[in-house]
């Protein structure tokens, strides 16, 4: 699995990571404020920063990425993968756009993400379109799941949007042309099910998702009926050999 596949492993992550750091405030005598803001002023001088916030942002990730790990009960990794993300999302509009050279300057910079240098793969424009469109799903359906559960509260306007952008993004996974995508949606689909079977609000708004990724499915079925068709002509093999031998002895 290379760099880019690992990101989809993640990205279910990636809207609670944003609401976490969000949350956090920034320590005025954190080591690292002025590392994040002298890298704004030299490495990002197109880049207008509207209210700080790509500063703030990276203040808060320095500062709290242990905390932000734990709260999202989460790992290194996933956090690291966001970042690179979060960097792509943010900076993208600037002109010569290079993802790779930020991530090895930001990183060289921020001293207190150094366990990130080791996932520091930059990503390409189609990887990230497919990353924003899961996060685009994801956000509203981390929002559904809390206000339709037994505790939950509020509308539930967020599964009315989930489910709009799940069947949207359901119809790129007729044609097999990147399964990673697809996966993603195919565990979605899995976790929504299972959460409609003990939702206590907003079933009304429920309904059961379109069936997709047949191909993909299929492709794994087929798999698991072929080994277990060799596995059982093996164990055939096996006993008949062995009755062999006792017959001739």
């Amino acid at each position: 699995m290379n760099e880019n596949e690992i990101s989809f492993t993640y990205v279910n992550k990636f809207p609670e990571f944003n609401t976490i750091i969000s949350g956090k405030e920034i320590n005025s005598r954190g080591s690292d404020n002025g590392k994040c803001k002298s890298f704004k002023d030299v490495e990002l001088i197109a880049y207008s920063d509207p209210n700080n916030s790509f500063t703030d942002t990276c203040k808060k990730i320095a500062e709290h990425h242990q905390e932000i790990i734990n709260k999202a009960k989460s790992s290194q990794i996933a956090l690291c993968k966001y970042i690179n993300y979060w960097i792509y999302d943010t900076l993208k509009s600037m002109p010569k756009f290079s993802h790779k050279k930020l991530l090895n300057k930001f990183y060289e910079k921020i001293k207190k993400l150094d366990f990130c240098k080791p996932y520091r793969n930059s990503i390409d424009k189609r990887t990230y379109d497919e990353l924003k469109e899961l996060y685009n799903m994801y956000e509203p359906y981390i929002k559904f799941k809390k206000k339709s559960s037994k505790n939950g509260n509020g509308s539930c306007e967020e599964a009315q949007k989930f489910l709009e952008l799940y069947e949207k993004y359901a119809g790129k996974c007729k044609t097999k042309h990147n399964n990673h995508f697809c996966w993603e949606l195919i565990k979605i689909g899995v976790d929504y099910e299972q959460h409609m079977t003990h939702a206590t609000k907003c079933t009304d708004k429920m309904k059961h998702l379109t069936p997709i990724g047949n191909d993909i499915v299929s492709s794994v079925v087929v798999r698991l009926v072929v080994m277990s068709l060799m596995a059982f002509v093996f164990l055939f093999l096996f006993n008949v050999s062995n009755k062999t031998v006792l017959n001739i002895y």
